[in-house]
């Protein structure tokens, strides 16, 4: 087995996350890092991103990366995929069969 190593830094938490932000919200949620009272507060789409946004804005970046971590484990099977996928496209005969993100 081979271990292949990717170190994602500088994550972009701007505007450019918005497509993202039911997912960051969701995972929020579960993970208990999301005030009860700002929850229930998200009742529409506009008022889960205006949430989030100012969240995100606050955060310390080590928050920013724990988070970061928390999404892409949520997304693990579908990284998987992905990944797999693209070895696929580029001819690359390997198949990836775990993956994890570790805040460093």
């Amino acid at each position: 087995m081979v271990e292949v190593t990717f170190l994602i830094d500088d994550i972009d938490y701007s505007d450019r996350l918005d497509s993202q932000l039911p997912l960051v919200f969701e995972t929020m949620s579960k993970n208990g890092d999301l005030n009860p009272v700002l929850k229930a507060a998200c009742k529409s789409p506009e008022a889960t991103a205006k949430v989030v946004k100012t969240l995100l804005k606050a955060m310390s970046k080590s928050q920013k990366e724990k988070l970061a971590c928390k999404l892409l484990s949520s997304q693990r099977e579908k990284l998987m995929r992905k990944m797999n996928k693209l070895a696929e496209d580029y001819g690359i005969v390997a198949t990836l069969k775990d993956c994890k993100a570790v805040q460093k």
